[in-house]
């Protein structure tokens, strides 16, 4: 992930756990190995354990294709 989303990211994830939310759906940048970047739409899910305390964060990333105009 590009800064600005790692530093969104994280940012998420604390208010996540603080407010026991469990799913977020935001925009985030993705680079590849080659630094060509990717925008995606993530959607953060937050598995908890019997305590409610966060055990797995799992994320699924979908990019935004760009649409062409004929």
């Amino acid at each position: 992930m590009d800064n600005e989303s790692t530093v969104e990211y994280w940012e998420q994830y604390a208010e996540m756990c603080r407010l026991s939310k469990n799913t977020v759906l935001t925009r985030c940048t993705l680079i590849r190995p080659d630094k060509k970047t990717i925008p995606c739409t993530v959607c953060y899910t937050i598995k908890r354990d019997i305590f409610d305390m966060p055990l797995v964060m799992v994320g699924n990333f979908l990019p935004i294709l760009s649409s062409s105009s004929n």
